[in-house]
């Protein structure tokens, strides 16, 4: 491939990125201006849905908490988490999964499916004992990610190899 192909063949994305700066695109997103999307009657679900972009500052006394959890699992012998969630609670850890396969601490499984040979495959009547099972949940009442809970529940060695994630209240 010769320069001149390669630069035609990013073209598309410089004009992308033209485009989302001439719009002021990040500027926006940070100011949470849901017209970067829609004008229309669904802005306000957008606008629910921009939490994510205060992550980075964190609250106060996470990486406190989060540091201590680390050395709770650690301590308990874990070496298997089993993330268990459909759809949105599911997606980011699926990329986290991939992403970091190979980085030392415990595995991440993902379980994000309802077919039987998948939950007993990641979560299997037996051999828990070093495993850590977080179910996510938004609302905390989705019917799958709930069954996954309660299975989880009755095979895990105790409660603290249970952990939920979900909204507050």
């Amino acid at each position: 491939m010769t320069p001149a192909d390669l630069y035609a063949r990013f073209a598309p994305f410089r004009e992308a990125l033209n485009e989302l700066t001439d719009n002021e695109a990040a500027r926006r997103l940070f100011d949470r201006d849901t017209t970067l999307w829609t004008d229309d009657e669904v802005a306000g679900a957008i606008a629910e849905r921009l939490g994510w972009l205060d992550v980075a500052g964190g609250q106060p006394g996470w990486s406190a908490r989060l540091s201590a959890l680390v050395a709770e699992v650690r301590d308990d012998g874990i070496d298997r988490v089993v993330l268990a969630g459909m759809g949105g609670s599911s997606l980011a850890p699926e990329v986290f999964a991939n992403v970091f396969a190979d980085a030392r601490g415990p595995e991440l499984v993902v379980l994000d499916s309802t077919h039987p040979a998948t939950v007993v495959e990641r979560l299997p009547d037996d051999g828990l004992d070093s495993t850590l099972v977080v179910v996510s949940s938004k609302s905390g009442t989705t019917a799958e990610t709930r069954a996954f809970a309660l299975h989880a529940e009755r095979h895990v060695p105790s409660t603290r190899h249970l952990m939920a994630i979900t909204d507050p209240g």
